[in-house]
């Protein structure tokens, strides 16, 4: 089964709700947030990878990219970031190398990571970037 036919049968549910305009279904949500703007919530999740601390720069680097690259889809910069991550043993070499290349690709766009979650267990990282784009440019 492909990613878009688990969404179909698990996930995807009528929505009763007047300000989602793009749900489930695609790599960016819409949700109309008032005057006259939608906010774009795009996601991007890795993991899998090796706890190494030289890769940890490019894992995070490739994680900014993806969930940018999705919400410039749908035509919005990105604006604010959340962040989840769960590791298997927080290694100060391996965060110290994933945490600064993620503030650098963060702040290099003038965005501001806002919130998330930190847990134990395999390595895998989800990053969900928020940006607003007009609702007449939709």
């Amino acid at each position: 089964m492909g990613e878009f036919e688990i969404i179909d049968k698990h996930f995807a549910r009528e929505v009763h709700r007047n300000d989602v305009v793009l749900g489930v279904g695609d790599d960016a949500a819409l949700v109309d947030v008032g005057a006259g703007h939608c906010m774009v919530c795009a996601m991007a999740t890795a993991g899998d990878v090796a706890m190494d601390d030289s890769a940890a720069p490019g894992f995070a680097r490739e994680l900014f990219r993806t969930a940018c690259d999705r919400l410039a889809a749908r035509g919005a910069a990105p604006a604010w970031f959340t962040l989840s991550l769960s590791l298997p043993e927080p290694r100060d070499a391996w965060l110290e190398g994933f945490s600064r290349a993620l503030n650098e690709a963060v702040s290099g766009h003038g965005a501001a990571l806002v919130g998330g979650d930190t847990t134990r267990g395999p390595l895998v990282a989800t990053l969900v970037a928020h940006g607003a784009v007009p609702v007449d440019t939709l």
